[in-house]
């Protein structure tokens, strides 16, 4: 029969840190966070290229779905965003007049 503890009895787990252990895991988590932000620059760089190859790629066999890719990875590669394509829409609205006045 296993042995049962009352509350005061509850036998605790308890963990210490030594300051030169707390010091190695904050090394640990820092260089892990450095390959973190690493990797994420390296990916910010590639994925507007491996895009465009993608687009390349299905541009033989689907045509808009090429199309769609390659303007995707060169907005990207340009770093272009919706609203400089909405503000050069109003521009060329404005140049020509067809700009509605609120």
């Amino acid at each position: 029969m296993p042995e049962e503890f009352t509350p005061s009895q509850t036998p605790t787990l308890e963990t210490t840190i030594v300051p030169s252990q707390a010091s190695e895991l904050v090394k640990s988590e820092s260089v892990k966070s450095d390959r973190v932000a690493d990797f994420e620059k390296i990916s910010r760089i590639i994925s507007p290229y491996f895009t465009v190859l993608v687009g390349l790629y299905l541009y033989e066999s689907n045509f808009w779905i090429g199309f769609l890719f390659i303007g995707l990875g060169m907005f990207a590669l340009l770093k272009i965003s919706i609203a400089d394509i909405k503000k050069a829409i109003a521009a060329i609205k404005s140049f020509f007049g067809l700009q509605e006045e609120l």
